[in-house]
């Protein structure tokens, strides 16, 4: 048998893995991994190199190779995964230092049109949840990590000296930093004096002006333009707005990633309209 070129270095790496191969004329086979199946494979070179990336730790997996489906889901390999260790956690780190994510600059991926919403609610219809029913638990791992992860967040806040309030988004503090820039008066974050009356605590607030500012993230909004608010978002507005002689200025995360010039600009504006009318409430 005329063994073709590459399966001494092939077979040589595969068998580090401790799976079984043999050459044939077409190049190469190796037995299905599933311990009660004794099949040959003949794997596409594609599986092959997959295989040993995984063997030498280049890759997350361990991309086993089986005569079938059956004996795949059948063995206790597959359904082992293996973790990565931290060699592996760093080089792939290191390989997508300067990428850019796959899905940015990508429209509609965030959103579905109002045509793919009809259809999945058509699909849907009559299917109940699959979480109806069932009760999932952390793991005291995952419990203790969450624990951790809160006590830090609230120390990041007593920090900000921000009170203690729901969750502050990340990129909400450097937008009202920017924005403190541009008015004398402090912008007073997470105000909490409201928090009894409307049951909101506003992303920043100026007291001698009695100005709400809120930062809206893409999650208030039903439409990829962001020009929509959902109800929540709404009900948020009609919220602020019972409170008298207050004005309420909102910020879309889109419109401050941007035009921040311009988000800037109106708050300026603005500063200088309620400005007035207070001097003009004083003279009378």
């Amino acid at each position: 048998m005329s063994w073709k070129p590459g399966f001494e270095y092939y077979g040589y790496k595969l068998k580090r893995g401790e799976d079984e191969v043999r050459p044939t004329e077409d190049f190469l086979e190796i037995r299905c991994k599933n311990k009660n199946c004794n099949n040959w494979v003949s794997p596409t070179r594609e599986q092959i190199r997959e295989r040993i990336r995984s063997i030498e730790g280049k890759h997350f997996g361990n991309h086993y190779i089986f005569c079938c489906d059956e004996c795949k889901n059948n063995s206790s390999d597959f359904r082992k995964r293996s973790k990565m260790t931290e060699e592996q956690r760093k080089r792939i780190s290191v390989a997508h230092v300067g990428q850019k994510a796959w899905n940015k600059g990508i429209k509609g991926y965030y959103f579905h049109s109002e045509e793919t919403k009809l259809k999945i609610s058509k699909a849907n219809k009559g299917n109940s949840s699959w979480l109806k029913g069932k009760h999932y638990t952390h793991t005291e791992k995952t419990k203790q990590k969450l624990r951790i992860s809160t006590i830090k967040y609230i120390e990041q806040q007593k920090l900000n000296g921000e009170p203690l309030c729901p969750r502050v988004g990340f990129k909400e503090r450097p937008c009202l930093n920017e924005l403190q820039k541009y008015t004398k008066y402090k912008i007073i974050r997470q105000y909490s004096s409201f928090r009894y009356k409307i049951g909101r605590f506003p992303d920043g607030y100026i007291l001698e002006l009695k100005l709400f500012i809120l930062f809206d993230e893409f999650s208030h909004f039903e439409d990829e333009e962001c020009m929509k608010y959902n109800k929540e978002s709404i009900y948020e507005t009609k919220d602020y707005k019972t409170i008298n002689d207050h004005t309420l200025f909102r910020i879309s995360e889109k419109e401050w990633k941007e035009n921040k010039n311009k988000v800037i600009l109106n708050f300026k504006e603005l500063l200088t309209i309620i400005s007035k009318q207070i001097n003009i409430d004083k003279a009378m």
